[in-house]
C-alpha cells in the first residue's frame, strides 16, 4: 500500500539508543513529528501522542489531507523535550504518490 498525496494517514516513530534498544520517553514534556516536505524542503512539527505510555519509545502522528500535499520524497523526524534534554531520532523516508 502506498500512501498518496492529501491522504489521511498515521505515522510511528520508535526513538531507540545506539544499540537499537528503544528509549523511555515516558516522562517527556513535549512531542513532536516533523515532516519535511518533498518540494521546497519546507519543515513542519507537529505534535505527537505516545502510541502507549511512552515506555516503548514510540510516537505517533496522523496526518490530515491538507499536510501531504505534495508527491514525491518527504522525510520524517520525531523529537522530544525533557526537563534536562531534547532528543531527536534518525530521520526517515517516505514516498508521497500523486492522484490522477
Amino acid at each position: 500500500m502506498s500512501i498518496q498525496v492529501h491522504d489521511t494517514t498515521s505515522f510511528i516513530v520508535t526513538m531507540v539508543d545506539q544499540s537499537g534498544v528503544a528509549e523511555d520517553i515516558s516522562q517527556s514534556l513535549e512531542k513532536y513529528i516533523k515532516l519535511k516536505s518533498a518540494k521546497g524542503g519546507v519543515v513542519t512539527e507537529y505534535a505527537a501522542d505516545f502510541v502507549t505510555d511512552g515506555t516503548d519509545g514510540k510516537l505517533t502522528y496522523t496526518a490530515t489531507p491538507t499536510d501531504l500535499d505534495q508527491f514525491g520524497d518527504w522525510s520524517i523526524q520525531s523529537r522530544v523535550v525533557l526537563s534536562a534534554a531534547q532528543w531527536s531520532s534518525t530521520v526517515g523516508e517516505f514516498r508521497v504518490e500523486y492522484n490522477l
